[in-house]
């Protein structure tokens, strides 16, 4: 019996109806920057974009949450299972260091990170993104999926929820 299974698809129909808004809002975004690109070679909503992105990382990542409080599984642990974004760095865990690096960033001291800061900033940084207080990380982040959407990562946290539920029986 799957995750998903257990839990009746609720979680995964939230982080579904989550993606599929943020899809939205980052598709309207991504024409308004285009056209702002063309007209004045930037633009103010690179930051709303990130905002948008950063929100599909935190839905993604209560999912993980919920599969792992679930199935009382260490987050640690279930985040090393899945598919994997490059060698040894699974999409979960990507997902998971972008969610809390958008969260919390803001109260980072970029000189001096503490142990978790550390780990997350390695994390991201191993799929080619650069982590600083003036970066748009989820944004870059979610750009180095080069995935059309969010959606496209529903497939990706199921086949996740599916390793780490086979892996407690």
């Amino acid at each position: 019996m799957t995750f998903d299974d257990i839990d009746g698809h609720m979680a995964i129909d939230f982080v579904r109806n989550v993606f599929r808004f943020v899809d939205e809002q980052m598709l309207n975004l991504e024409a308004l920057i285009g056209q702002d690109m063309r007209s004045e070679g930037d633009s103010g909503l690179f930051g709303h974009a990130d905002y948008f992105a950063g929100m599909g990382f935190v839905a993604g990542q209560r999912y993980i949450t919920s599969v792992c409080g679930l199935l009382k599984l260490r987050k640690r642990e279930a985040l090393a299972l899945g598919p994997e974004f490059i060698s040894a760095v699974s999409y979960a865990s990507l997902i998971n260091a972008s969610a809390n690096y958008w969260k919390h960033s803001d109260e980072w001291d970029f000189e001096k990170l503490n142990d978790l800061q550390k780990a997350t900033k390695i994390v991201i940084e191993s799929a080619g993104v650069t982590v600083g207080a003036t970066e748009l990380v989820a944004y870059n982040v979610f750009h180095q999926f080069k995935l059309p959407g969010f959606k496209e990562l529903l497939p990706v946290l199921t086949t996740w929820s599916n390793a780490v539920s086979n892996s407690v029986v």
